[in-house]
C-alpha cells in the first residue's frame, strides 16, 4: 500500500485482499490537518462501515505510540466495546523512543484506554519490531473465524454477550 509521511492522506475505505480475508484500510482521524468538513465526511464513511458490523472479524486500531490517545481514540474504543466488536490496539512508531520509553508509553496508553498492558502491540515499520506479534494476531484472528464458520452456533452465543449498561447506555 502506498503511504504518505503526511497524516490523513487516505480518504476513503481501502480494501486489501489477500485471498482469504480482506484487510480494510480506513480514514484516519487523529493528526491530519484537514477541514472540520472533510473530517465529518470521514466520520459519515467510518458510520457507514461500522453499520455493517457482522462482517467484522476484528479492528486493528493504530495509535502513534508518541502521543497520548485522543478522544476520538477513546470513543473508538468505547465503541468497539459497546458493540461487542473485538479489537487490538496497535501502537506504531515505536522505533523512535528507546526500549524504557516504549514501555512506558505502552503503560500510558493502556491506561488512558482502560485496557492492560497486553492488549497494545508495539509496531515498527521502520525497524520490523513487533511485526511477527501482528502477524501471529491475524493467524489467530483467522483460526478463529475459521472455527465459528464451522460451529455457527458458537457465534450466536457470543453475539449474546452483552456490554454493562453504564459503560455503553
Amino acid at each position: 500500500a502506498r503511504t504518505s509521511a503526511d497524516p490523513g492522506r487516505t480518504r476513503l475505505v481501502n480494501y486489501f485482499d489477500f485471498g482469504e480475508f480482506l484487510l480494510a484500510d480506513l480514514p484516519g482521524y487523529g493528526y491530519a490537518k484537514v477541514s472540520k468538513a472533510e473530517k465529518e465526511k470521514w466520520a459519515k464513511t467510518l458510520e457507514a462501515f461500522f453499520a455493517q458490523k457482522e462482517r467484522l472479524a476484528h479492528v486493528l486500531l493504530l495509535v502513534d505510540i508518541r502521543h497520548d490517545p485522543t478522544d476520538d481514540d477513546e470513543q473508538m474504543v468505547k465503541y468497539l466495546y459497546c458493540n461487542a466488536i473485538p479489537y487490538t490496539v496497535v501502537a506504531t512508531k515505536a522505533d523512535k523512543l528507546s526500549r524504557m520509553q516504549q514501555g512506558i508509553r505502552a503503560d500510558k496508553i493502556a491506561g488512558n484506554l482502560a485496557l492492560t498492558r497486553q492488549n497494545i502491540l508495539l509496531t515498527s515499520a521502520e525497524t520490523g519490531l513487533g511485526r511477527d506479534a501482528l502477524l501471529d494476531k491475524i493467524e489467530q484472528i483467522l483460526q478463529t473465524q475459521a472455527l465459528l464458520r464451522e460451529n455457527p452456533e458458537d457465534a450466536e452465543s457470543a453475539d449474546d454477550t452483552k456490554a454493562g449498561e453504564n459503560e455503553c447506555g
